[in-house]
């Protein structure tokens, strides 16, 4: 197979948005940019977030199927392992923004997104998915539970028994789409610097790459098959406030909030 069939079956993501960071951006980064050079970074920007939008609107359908066989692979392993799983599967109900710190987008957008680029995919890593799920049971158990929760997400003395794996996407989300793009738009901070009078301020919109509403992911939890049925019973009941309370930033604005689809509560084989 030739290189071009390959780049015209799919197109990575990851690989193209460097490729055009290297080719597009390379005399805006260096220092001392000219005032004419500094006037074409809005255009760029929007140039790479609309390629990269339909890049994966367009290869959707073959990210999806790889992520659901690979899922569903994952979830049988943990079975023949001895494990109860616990899979399930969830809208987003509004956008998604996962790993705002990773390189992934953020030069340029200074928003990053977390991203796998062997699978390119957008990803919700299985440590976020822990850390939801155990704020959740502490908002719903509090400390009267503090030894079942040590025991099952672990604490400094010693991990807990349960696995969190990585989620992907396994259906496209609105219109087809894996990521949107969205803006923020801070007035009063302006190239690094606080302005704290109203005279000073002006709007900097920063456009940056989310994933789209209605994006369905799979998550897979194992646990020991000798956890019981009570404590399988409250981590249940954490997992469904974790999907109520969002995963991600800006979940106070319904970014990351989850509807369920599915759950089950695989037996081992």
């Amino acid at each position: 197979m030739t290189v071009e069939v390959l780049l015209l079956k799919e197109c990575n993501a990851f690989s193209y948005f460097h490729y055009f960071l290297m080719e597009r951006w390379k005399d805006l980064l260096v220092p001392n940019k000219t005032p004419k050079l500094e006037m074409q970074l809005p255009e760029l920007k929007n140039q790479l977030l609309k390629k990269l939008v339909r890049l994966l609107k367009e290869q959707a359908d073959v990210i999806c199927q790889r992520t659901r066989r690979l899922l569903d692979d994952v979830e049988q392993a943990y079975k023949y392992t001895k494990h109860e799983v616990i899979s399930f599967e969830a809208k987003l109900e509004e956008r998604g923004l996962f790993g705002v710190s990773q390189p992934f987008g953020i030069i340029p957008f200074e928003v990053g997104l977390e991203f796998d680029s062997h699978l390119n995919a957008p990803i919700i890593p299985g440590s976020s998915i822990k850390g939801i799920i155990r704020s959740a049971w502490l908002a719903l158990f509090g400390d009267d539970e503090k030894e079942a929760e040590n025991y099952l997400f672990g604490n400094i003395e010693r991990a807990g028994v349960c696995i969190f794996h990585d989620s992907y996407p396994i259906e496209a989300g609105r219109n087809g789409y894996l990521l949107y793009p969205d803006v923020l738009t801070p007035h009063y901070v302006r190239g690094g610097r606080d302005f704290l009078e109203e005279h000073e301020v002006e709007p900097s919109p920063v456009v940056y790459l989310t994933v789209a509403p209605e994006t369905v992911f799979k998550f897979i939890v194992a646990i020991p098959e000798d956890v019981s049925k009570r404590l399988q019973e409250m981590f249940r009941k954490a997992i469904l406030e974790s999907l109520r309370l969002g995963i991600g930033g800006k979940t106070s604005i319904g970014y990351g909030r989850f509807r369920l689809r599915s759950l089950r509560m695989g037996v081992s084989e």
